[in-house]
């Protein structure tokens, strides 16, 4: 748990988090920033770390990364 409470409000982590759903395609990339939560744990911010980087990576090495035509598929996958 981050102490105190309000650690996110206090840093303007929120602020970015608004600034990083301001640049989302889609309702499914809104709904994944916003669940977004500051975090203190290592291995956790490791692997998003990783994550990050391939796909930085993508963006900047490969010829044109599609940003179109993303769909929702959510409710699909509910009804398996």
């Amino acid at each position: 748990m981050i102490y105190p409470k309000n650690f996110e409000e206090k840093t303007g982590f929120g602020q970015i988090r608004q600034m990083i759903r301001k640049n989302c395609l889609s309702p499914l990339g809104e709904y994944y920033v916003d669940r977004i939560r500051f975090s203190n744990n290592f291995e956790q911010l490791s692997t998003i770390l990783d994550q990050t980087e391939e796909f930085r990576q993508l963006l900047t090495e490969e010829s044109r990364f599609p940003s179109q035509d993303y769909f929702d598929l959510t409710p699909e996958l509910n009804r398996i």
